[in-house]
């Protein structure tokens, strides 16, 4: 027999109003129950912030994933239904123990023993599992002797900041406090974007873009609404676009530099082309792999970004 084990996160800010430690969807002996609970069995799923969709008795493990495949869509129409945020482990990184490690766990306890991974998983249902985790928050440590000389430096020279690079301060800060890799990438390309302001095109890009929009305006075949979609999209090709702003502003205060083993114009290229594809579903959608390796030397990127007006580089 196999099971299928759906471990995720509630948001904190909704939960399920059920007052016993697990819910059973009944398929009337058709096929093995649907069971919806808190990790422990003990938590009441109302009191608990992380809930298990768990189903065991499936007679092959190809079984197993077919159920999966067709009742976690269900669970998270519902949830998204009700307005209760849930985060099924796709853009957070697997926190897990070792092969030796478990072996470990196992002999000492006695028991069988699996990772309790942040999503989806399929195992054999019998012996029945123990389930472990483990969670480790790395954390970055400024020595104090740093902090005072770049704050002194800062008080000498002085630091205003400009509207905007208040707006990307503030953007830079929120995503320091987000723990999946997708809304930290988010947040940082939008520091960088609230700094840009794309310049004009040449005069005969200029004038191109205005042969394109007078025929837009005297066309017959085109409907009053989509010449107003259309017009609207030729305004902003009178611009430079900002990928290439983006790229321009990172070599102008970054050079040669180098993050994620790319010169700063191309890195700001590339996360902003990742961002794209996240935003707009561009296919092929990023993984998370790819998400998260870009996003710890995106804030390293920013934050020289950020300074290099204020306290250079060094």
């Amino acid at each position: 027999m196999h099971s299928f084990r759906l471990r995720f996160d509630r948001s904190p800010n909704a939960t399920l109003a059920i007052d016993a430690p697990q819910w059973v969807w009944k398929t009337e002996g058709r096929n093995p129950d649907i069971v919806l609970c808190s990790p422990d069995r003990r938590t009441p799923i109302k009191d608990s912030k992380k809930l298990v969709l768990r189903s065991d008795g499936w007679i092959s493990e190809a079984e197993a994933g077919k159920a999966a495949a067709e009742y976690v869509p269900i669970l998270k129409v519902a949830l998204a239904k009700l307005r209760v945020g849930a985060d099924f482990g796709d853009w957070g990184p697997k926190r897990v123990w070792t092969e030796y490690g478990l072996a470990y766990l196992q002999e000492q306890t006695g028991n069988r023993t699996l990772n309790d991974v942040h999503g989806l998983m399929l195992y054999e249902s019998n012996p029945s599992p123990v389930f472990v985790s483990t969670e480790v928050d790395g954390l970055h440590e400024v020595k104090a002797e740093r902090f005072e000389a770049l704050f002194s430096q800062g008080a000498e020279k002085g630091c205003s900041l400009s509207n905007a690079e208040g707006i990307a301060f503030g953007l830079f800060n929120a995503s320091c406090f987000q723990r999946s890799a997708d809304t930290r990438l988010l947040l940082l390309v939008m520091a960088i974007e609230s700094l840009l302001q794309p310049p004009s095109r040449t005069p005969a890009a200029l004038e191109h873009v205005a042969s394109m929009i007078r025929a837009t305006k005297e066309s017959a075949c085109l409907s009053s609404e989509e010449k107003a979609s259309f017009l609207g999209s030729l305004e902003w090709l009178k611009v430079e676009s900002i990928r290439g702003t983006g790229r321009r502003l990172a070599h102008d205060r970054l050079g040669d530099r180098e993050y994620g083993g790319k010169k700063a114009a191309d890195f700001f290229a590339y996360c902003y082309d990742l961002r794209s594809r996240l935003v707009h579903g561009k296919k092929p959608f990023p993984s998370f792999p790819e998400v998260n390796s870009a996003t710890g030397p995106l804030e390293v990127f920013v934050s020289d970004l950020l300074t290099q007006p204020h306290l250079g580089l060094e």
